[in-house]
């Protein structure tokens, strides 16, 4: 016996015990209508042929009796009903599982498995490429920056203002993928900023700031970047912030309007080492630095990248 490719695998044997239960709520859907209507006498029409009530819930009662009486087939019952003891499989393989192979569901799902085609398979390796993550550009520049309280960021200075600092920021490009290629978002970006001189002390900013962004979680969509503040000149030191907050100023509303910015780690102006890790979601490093800091004439330089 061949069943219709409609119902392959193991859906031919779903779509086969769907009957006892649709017959089963159609009964009770229509004795639960027409309930209703003798007992609201609404619409009109109905109450004045209550003739055509009495029909429609003897029909849905004679389908609940129905219903009620057909045999309940599960997996095993089914497959054994089949005539002829063979099993087709619906997918076009020609691949027969023979009735007296099978002695119970685990049977069934274990054949389907190691038998039928897996139409999927190439979907799955296709997905196995080097695009699973963004892959960002990089570079530095030094900007002078301020902090700006009533939007709770840092941003650039203009030209009439005075009181900046000096800033390393790393700009992170996520660039537009080729023809043919498939681009990601980051998205949901944080930033780890690790300090360090070998053998003597190292600082660790566990979310930095970015700059233009009040939060420290950001997205850069392909064909955009964004700005990481590595740290800061102030007069003899090298600073930089931590940033507590996970979502932007507007969007805490319980908050402050104005921010200050987080705690401060405070490191002397001598050459360092810098590791910075991008994650995303917080958990899958994305990307990773690491670049030689100097200062020569007392300004902060990239070096080189390491």
């Amino acid at each position: 016996m061949t069943f219709d490719r409609q119902c392959s695998d193991r859906r031919l044997i779903s779509c086969m015990m769907t009957s006892r239960k649709a017959i089963f709520s159609t009964g009770w859907a229509v004795i639960g209508i027409s309930i209703s209507i003798i007992v609201t006498s609404w619409p009109k029409f109905f109450t004045d042929h209550l003739w055509i009530m009495w029909i429609s819930t003897s029909i849905g009662l004679l389908l609940v009796i129905i219903g009620f009486f057909m045999p309940k087939k599960n997996r095993r019952n089914l497959i054994q009903s089949v005539d002829a003891g063979n099993l087709v499989a619906g997918d076009n393989t020609g691949i027969q599982i023979n009735r007296s192979n099978i002695i119970g569901d685990d049977a069934l799902d274990k054949l389907l498995k190691t038998n039928s085609p897996r139409p999927t398979q190439s979907f799955s390796q296709s997905s196995k490429t080097t695009d699973i993550i963004p892959h960002l550009e990089s570079n530095f520049q030094l900007i002078n920056i301020i902090y700006n309280l009533g939007n709770s960021l840092w941003r650039e200075t203009t030209q009439f203002e005075y009181d900046g600092k000096d800033a390393i920021v790393a700009w992170f490009n996520n660039p537009v993928p080729p023809k043919g290629s498939n681009g990601l978002n980051a998205s949901q970006l944080s930033a780890h900023i690790k300090f360090s001189v070998a053998g003597q002390w190292s600082t660790e900013i566990s979310r930095g700031y970015w700059l233009g962004y009040s939060e420290n979680e950001i997205t850069i969509d392909i064909g955009h970047k964004a700005g990481l503040i590595l740290g800061m000149v102030d007069w003899t030191n090298w600073i930089s912030y931590i940033n507590p907050y996970t979502h932007s100023a507007s969007e805490e509303f319980l908050q402050p309007a104005c921010r200050n910015y987080g705690e401060m780690k405070r490191m002397p102006k001598t050459e360092m080492e810098i590791d910075v890790s991008l994650l995303s979601h917080g958990t899958t490093t994305i990307d990773q630095l690491k670049l030689l800091l100097t200062f020569p004439g007392g300004r902060p330089y990239v070096a080189r990248i390491l």
